[in-house]
């Protein structure tokens, strides 16, 4: 596996050269490599437990204990970190480490898509090897970065007492709600809905964000197909920013605009992010598809939700995180329970 990473890393070069500091925006490409161990556990590999349920065996699991929630940027400037981990049943753990600061979940899948090609066909010039050739985003070296405004702060509040729980909705529930929100639109609303999907990936690697800010002060604000228009309309005005300096204008002119807002102190901030259509359950490093493929989610106490595809693809598995008591009326709302597996 370490001589297919490297020859991987020759595409995506990146990936083994280090942050010119803790808080820079671009790397040095001086192919100083990535973090790569293996590890012998005297336990038994448990299949019924999904691993973002047990924070300290997720711990384990990684190098240098590198879960995504525990690489603090102000420590470390090295970008990847990969333990394999072998099991007393003979079974195999492979756990990895991306700096958030380089790439997203995109750039993860694809990485590890090409590195499993390589592992499975023994070369880079192998015709089934997956031709990638990703495209990064090209930034001039500076000093001018700066972080989140205050304002922001919002934003990051973590959760009092929070809780954890997994949504399944099958691919016929999906479609039924898909169809009440289109419906709901077209019933004399003036609102402009086009056909709701579950995401949309690119295949730029790297990590250039901006933001989309929906917000909702009254209750006739927060129904399904006004929130859907809403995200779309900021969605179709974000197409064009394809540079750092016009992402961290955009963020800044939304900051300034939240901070005029009376009563930010008291707006709830929910965080939603999606992995639907990527790869992670395919990645076949030549022991076939992985019998379970999970990402560490649960630590970070913020409330909102990940969505990731189901394990036989005829749904999406939601892993919601909310505030206790916000969580007992979340489940037992019988709207959402309608469209959920049961």
């Amino acid at each position: 596996m370490k001589k297919s990473l490297s020859h991987s890393l020759t595409q995506y070069y990146p990936f083994a050269g280090r942050l010119h500091s803790p808080i820079s925006p671009y790397t040095q490409c001086n192919d100083e490599g990535v973090v790569f161990v293996e590890a012998k556990h005297v336990s038994q590999m448990n299949m019924s437990q999904h691993v973002s349920e047990d924070d300290d065996i997720v711990c384990q699991l990684f190098v240098d204990g590198l879960s995504w929630w525990q690489h603090s940027p102000n420590k470390r400037t090295d970008l990847l970190g990969v333990q394999v981990n072998h099991f007393a049943c003979g079974g195999i753990a492979v756990a990895v480490a991306m700096s958030h600061l380089i790439g997203d979940g995109c750039t993860f899948g694809s990485l590890m898509s090409h590195w499993a090609s390589v592992a499975r066909y023994g070369s880079l010039d192998h015709k089934d090897v997956l031709p990638y050739k990703p495209h990064f985003i090209q930034v001039q070296p500076t000093t001018d970065f700066h972080g989140p405004p205050p304002q922001a702060s919002v934003f990051y509040t973590g959760c009092v007492n929070h809780v954890t729980r997994k949504f399944v909705f099958p691919n016929s529930k999906l479609s039924d709600l898909k169809n009440k929100v289109l419906e709901t639109a077209e019933g004399g609303s003036t609102l402009s809905i086009n056909k709701p999907t579950r995401v949309e990936p690119q295949t730029a690697v790297g990590n250039l964000g901006t933001c989309v800010f929906v917000t909702t002060k009254h209750e006739s604000e927060a129904s399904l197909n006004v929130l859907v228009s809403r995200i779309q309309k900021q969605k179709m005005e974000i197409e064009g920013v394809k540079s750092m300096q016009l992402a961290s204008e955009r963020i800044d002119s939304a900051m300034s605009r939240l901070s005029k807002e009376e009563g930010l102190e008291d707006y709830k901030c929910f965080l939603c992010s999606s992995l639907c259509g990527f790869p992670f359950d395919k990645v076949d490093f030549g022991w076939g598809n992985p019998a379970v493929a999970s990402i560490t989610f649960r630590p970070t106490k913020r409330i909102g939700s990940l969505l990731m595809d189901t394990p036989s693809e005829d749904g999406i598995e939601a892993w919601v995180t909310l505030e206790k008591e916000d969580m007992e009326r979340f489940q037992n709302d019988k709207e959402l329970i309608s469209f959920c597996q049961n």
